[in-house]
């Protein structure tokens, strides 16, 4: 993969830097952002960094273009820094049909974060704290044909990529409920140690493939997917008695279903996908961590906007495989459907002043994780923001164990 990276950025930087005839100029944009964080319990500054993403667009003629993208960091806290390929591809446009080819986050999913037909890119769990679960980008190609009332899109992924999911324990904190935590830092350590190339080869047999169908009736779009790969995160057992972790990548066969519409000025829209993953053999005393039987994820939400300004949403989830971000448990054959209300209100104040409320509730243990915060435009294209990050509930409660911070950040767009 790396090499796949390396072989991308020496093929599109020097094409995009150079003037092609009847092609636009080289398009250059970004964010840069400077995020502090304060972590209550422990009175420590947890994040002090710099992250950034650098954009580079330009078309190559009527019918092409070319897209690339950096992103890094710099730490103060560790003097870490890094810098990475985003995306990169190449869009091909057709009289009835486009094609994209190359390293891509592919978006099928219509609720708001949450979003169970987002088959194809792996999710980073630390970002959940970001109002949703955002993808990273995998080597893909993809092609959308447009008919006269509907639209086909079939994709090839060509190199599989797990999720990350190094972010579990740093989102649940190191002090509340130690015990835990460290079971997760093995966990972590587990996933870490598992040989890609063995589990999933590169070779064309276990290369990813979906399709999706799209159709607009009566003011409703209507989308009907399907995927076929590989779980994002690995299967894990546990062996009760020496209390150690082994895991394998499997593969997994999804189909799903979504609507978006309106009744009157009242946003709906409904999302649901059904996963089917391989079954894993478990020996005598063995506990399996994943679940091993098909299962259903499902997102109802609404949303309306007042003459004021005041902004709406809620959302209902059901993730009959537990947690909607936390894929294991400590016992695969009692696990408990996670049920979920997530809330959203904003309003602007003036120009450069607005507020937003966010809220996760589990219906279960009665859990909450709590973001509001307040937005000052300091000018148009830069962004202040304090967000503090709350929770309700106990330390052995899904959103409990999420330990309260406060995050300031100032964005800037160019």
């Amino acid at each position: 993969m790396k090499k796949m990276v390396t072989f991308l950025i020496i093929l599109l930087l020097p094409i995009m830097m150079t003037e092609p005839i009847m092609a636009d100029e080289l398009r250059i944009g970004g964010k840069i952002n400077q995020t502090v964080q304060y972590d209550v319990d422990n009175k420590l500054l947890d994040i002090t960094s710099t992250d950034f993403k650098i954009e580079f667009t330009k078309q190559l003629g009527f019918k092409e273009d070319i897209y690339l993208s950096l992103k890094g960091y710099y730490n103060f806290l560790d003097n870490k820094a890094e810098i990475e390929l985003d995306e990169a591809y190449t869009s091909i446009y057709l009289d009835k049909s486009d094609i994209i080819v190359g390293r891509q986050i592919i978006n099928w999913g219509t609720a708001d974060g949450i979003n169970p037909t987002n088959y194809i890119n792996p999710q980073n769990i630390i970002t959940l704290t970001n109002d949703g679960l955002l993808g990273e980008p995998v080597l893909a190609a993809q092609n959308t044909y447009y008919g006269n009332n509907y639209n086909l899109t079939g994709v090839l992924v060509f190199d599989f990529v797990p999720q990350d999911m190094s972010g579990l324990s740093q989102l649940v904190g190191t002090e509340n409920n130690q015990q835990f935590t460290s079971q997760l830092n093995k966990l972590e350590q587990t996933i870490s140690g598992i040989n890609l190339d063995k589990q999933v080869p590169n070779k064309l047999k276990n290369i990813e493939y979906a399709l999706k169908l799209e159709k607009r009736i009566n003011g409703y779009d209507l989308k009907m997917s399907y995927f076929h790969g590989w779980q994002d995160n690995p299967a894990i057992k546990i062996d009760p008695i020496n209390f150690t972790y082994s895991g394998q990548y499997r593969q997994v066969d999804k189909l799903g279903f979504a609507v978006t519409g309106a009744i009157k000025s009242v946003g709906i829209w409904a999302e649901t996908s059904y996963n089917k993953p391989e079954k894993i053999d478990v020996a005598t005393g063995e506990l399996l961590m994943s679940i091993n039987k098909p299962y259903i994820q499902a997102v109802v939400g609404s949303d309306y906007t007042f003459k004021n300004g005041f902004y709406l949403e809620g959302q209902y989830l059901y993730y009959e495989n537990g947690s909607f971000f936390n894929p294991y448990n400590l016992n695969s054959n009692k696990v408990k459907p996670g049920k979920y209300l997530m809330g959203r209100v904003s309003r602007n104040f003036n120009q450069g002043d607005s507020m937003e409320f966010t809220a996760v509730t589990n219906l279960d243990d009665g859990s909450s994780m709590i973001m509001p915060a307040y937005i000052h435009d300091i000018t148009p294209v830069t962004e202040l923001k304090i967000r503090p990050i709350l929770n309700l509930g106990e330390n052995n409660e899904e959103f409990g164990m999420i330990p309260p911070k406060i995050n300031i950040s100032i964005s800037t767009s160019f």
